[in-house]
C-alpha cells in the first residue's frame, strides 16, 4: 500500500490570521500617532496625552508613520481577500477548516465522515485509499484517511440507494446535502463553475461543458505541498486540494499523488455523474463524467 507523509499546508492558514490581527493593531498605532502629530483638535478634546510641537526630526518620523501605515493598510487588505474559518461535523466530532472564495464557502480539507468502511468486493460505500479490508477503527488511524479523507462511489456521496449506480435518479442537484454536515451539501456542476469562473485570470474566461482544461484555476487551488513531479499548486485561496487518486469501481487504487478528483451532484447518464480532477502536470482544472461506482474525495460547500 501507498504511505504518503505530506503535513497538511493550510494549517499554516492560522499563521496568516496572526499577520492580519498584527496589521490591525499597527494600523491603529499608526494612526494614533499621525493624528497626534496634526494636533487634531477632536483628540485633544478627549484629553490625550498633549502632542509634541512640529520638528525637523519629529516630521521625519511622522513621514515614516505614515509609510509603515500605508504598507500595512494593503497588507491588511490583502488578508480581507483571503477569508478562512472552522465547522466540526456534529455526527464525529471532525473539525474541518472552511475558506471563502468570492461567495462561497469551501471545506478547505476532503471529507473524511466514515461511519463504515466498504469490502474490497463492494462497488459501492465508503474506502480509505489502498486499504482492501473492513476494520473502520484500523481505517481511521491510516495516514491516508488522516491526511486525504474518504473516497465516496456516487449514490453513497448523494445518500441515495445504490439502484442509481446504473439508472437515472432524475433528481435536483440543487442544495443536496448526500453525505454532506448539516448546513452544507455535495456542490452542483454549477457550483463548480462558479468557482471557477471567480478564480479565472481570463476576464473573457466561461466555464465549458465540454471535457476540457480551464485556464490556470487548478494552479491556484491545489496545495501547495503533496503532489508528484513538481505538480504543487500555490494554494492562493486556501482551498488546498490534494491528489488523493481514485478507487475504481473494479476494486483498484490507481493516482494518489498524481489526481485529485471530486464529485459533483449533477447527474450525467445513467451510469454516470459530473466531476472535477486535478492533475500533478497542468495548472487548470478537467471536467468528466466517471462511472458512479468510482470512489472520489468530496469537498461539501456551506448552503446559502
Amino acid at each position: 500500500m501507498l504511505s504518503i507523509g505530506f503535513s497538511l499546508p493550510w494549517r499554516q492558514l492560522k499563521h496568516g490570521l496572526e499577520v492580519c490581527r498584527l496589521s490591525v493593531r499597527i494600523i491603529v498605532f499608526s494612526l494614533n500617532n499621525i493624528f497626534c502629530f496634526v494636533r487634531n483638535p477632536v483628540l485633544r478634546l478627549q484629553k490625550l496625552p498633549k502632542c509634541s510641537q512640529p520638528t525637523k526630526t519629529n516630521s521625519n518620523s511622522w513621514m515614516k508613520q505614515l509609510f509603515i501605515l500605508l504598507s500595512f493598510v494593503v497588507l491588511f487588505l490583502g488578508c480581507e481577500k483571503q477569508k478562512t474559518g472552522s465547522l466540526i461535523d456534529q455526527r464525529d466530532g471532525h473539525d474541518y477548516l472552511t475558506v471563502k472564495i468570492g461567495d462561497q464557502w469551501w471545506m478547505a480539507e476532503n471529507l473524511a465522515y466514515m461511519p463504515f468502511v466498504s469490502k474490497l468486493h463492494l462497488n459501492g460505500g465508503i474506502w480509505v485509499y489502498g486499504y482492501n479490508g473492513d476494520s473502520h477503527e484500523y481505517a481511521k488511524g491510516l495516514i491516508e484517511y488522516r491526511n486525504l479523507g474518504c473516497l465516496y462511489n456516487w449514490t453513497t456521496a448523494m445518500d441515495i440507494s445504490d439502484e442509481y449506480d446504473e439508472k437515472l435518479w432524475g433528481g435536483s442537484d440543487s442544495l443536496h446535502q448526500g453525505v454532506c454536515p448539516a448546513g452544507w451539501h455535495l456542490p452542483s456542476d454549477s457550483e463548480w463553475k462558479m468557482l471557477e469562473q471567480n478564480l479565472e485570470s481570463d476576464p473573457d474566461f466561461e466555464a465549458s461543458d465540454d471535457r476540457q482544461y480551464t485556464g490556470d484555476v487548478g494552479l491556484k487551488i491545489k496545495s501547495d505541498s503533496g503532489w508528484a513531479a513538481n505538480g504543487n499548486g500555490s494554494n492562493e485561496t486556501g482551498f488546498g486540494a490534494l491528489p488523493g487518486g481514485i478507487r475504481y469501481r473494479t476494486g483498484f487504487y490507481l493516482n494518489q499523488g498524481s489526481y485529485g478528483y471530486y464529485w459533483t451532484a449533477t447527474e450525467q447518464y445513467p451510469g454516470s455523474a459530473t466531476y472535477r480532477y486535478l492533475r500533478d502536470s497542468s495548472k487548470g482544472t478537467f471536467r468528466g463524467f466517471p462511472h458512479k461506482a468510482n470512489g472520489l474525495s468530496i469537498r461539501c460547500l456551506k448552503d446559502n
